[in-house]
């Protein structure tokens, strides 16, 4: 089974592909939009990483990881910035969803364990072979989204992390 799992972003979107549960590739997609917001950044992003994977084979399972809305007292980013990764989400379920969809959100996949703590936990999780399957984007900041990614796809494979 081929797994596309997605961790999405207005600008950037971390790309992992698995197949039977072995991580064989992930990737930073940047879009080429840069300022604008809305629609055109949406499409701009969704039309990225279908590029991106177009070699990759249709996906048996697309997960598109869904930005859970707070309460505003709950609330630590900005919900226009949630909304416009919302879209991204739905744009990418869109044009790559030709199977099964999921879109779960963060709390459901990954509890609320700390990003640097839950990120270890998924790298940690992952064979000499399937690290080296991992392209990395040279910014370190960015790294976290490929290591969401496959996170998401371990979860969705159920090797997950039981232990958040």
């Amino acid at each position: 089974m081929r797994i596309l799992a997605i961790d999405p972003g207005l600008r950037v979107c971390g790309v992992a592909e698995l197949i039977d549960g072995v991580v064989t590739r992930a990737v930073l997609v940047v879009s080429p939009e840069k300022t604008v917001r809305g629609g055109p950044a949406w499409v701009a992003m969704a039309r990225a990483v279908t590029a991106a994977v177009s070699s990759w084979g249709a996906p048996c399972v697309l997960v598109v990881e869904c930005p859970q809305q707070y309460d505003a007292a709950h609330c630590h980013v900005d919900r226009a910035d949630l909304s416009e990764l919302s879209a991204v989400a739905g744009a990418l379920c869109a044009v790559l969803g030709t199977g099964e969809v999921r879109t779960p959100a963060p709390r459901s996949w990954k509890g609320q364990v700390p990003k640097d703590v839950h990120n270890a936990r998924t790298l940690a999780r992952l064979t000499p072979d399937e690290l080296a399957c991992v392209v990395w984007p040279t910014a370190l900041g960015l790294r976290h989204n490929v290591t969401d990614a496959i996170g998401l796809g371990l979860w969705a494979s159920r090797r997950g992390l039981p232990d958040h």
